[in-house]
């Protein structure tokens, strides 16, 4: 099964570290739009006590068979591509334009991103916090395994789930240390 991913989720997953282990876990093949690609820019780390911006690349996703690349097709992808430019940013539009015309599930965190799939009427997409509840509960991790990996996407990715995510919850009991 493919799951089209906006640079933001892939950017959170990369965070992690465990790129690969989630998508084998849940059974998964992960899939971008070149765009979306485009924009999954960088990571911020520390390093000898500064922060740095570490430049994300996602071949090794590719050759592992965990990521596939591929873009919309001449025609009405295209069009509805072209379309959603007005509304969304390039690598949205075409995961969004993918996702309707392959009937592929799409994975964004993007509210604007969130509210035109609505609009689509693709199935509600999933966010990186139910993709890693789901990871957690699959690869059975311990509770200071999951803290790690939601301090890494928050620290590196700079992101929390909004309170009005259902897994708002469920992130926020697992993260023991207090965010910063």
């Amino acid at each position: 099964m493919h799951v089209l991913l906006d640079a933001c989720v892939a950017l959170n997953f990369e965070a992690t570290g465990e790129f690969d282990a989630i998508a084998d876990a849940l059974g998964i093949t992960f899939a971008m739009s070149p765009k979306a690609v485009d924009e999954t820019l960088f990571l911020v780390d520390i390093i000898d006590g500064e922060k740095t911006h570490t430049r994300v690349d996602l071949n090794a996703h590719v050759e592992k068979r965990t990521l596939e690349i591929f873009g919309p097709a001449a025609g009405d992808e295209l069009a509805t591509f072209v379309t959603l430019t007005q509304r969304v940013d390039d690598g949205e539009a075409e995961v969004l334009a993918l996702g309707l015309h392959r009937g592929l599930p799409v994975a964004t965190d993007d509210r604007l991103a969130l509210r035109v799939a609505a609009e689509l009427g693709l199935d509600k997409p999933a966010g990186t916090p139910a993709f890693l509840k789901q990871y957690a509960e699959a690869a059975s991790l311990r509770p200071d395994e999951i803290n790690m990996l939601l301090m890494a996407v928050e620290t590196r990715a700079s992101f929390r789930p909004p309170p009005s995510s259902p897994e708002h919850p469920w992130w926020l009991s697992h993260r023991s240390l207090p965010h910063s």
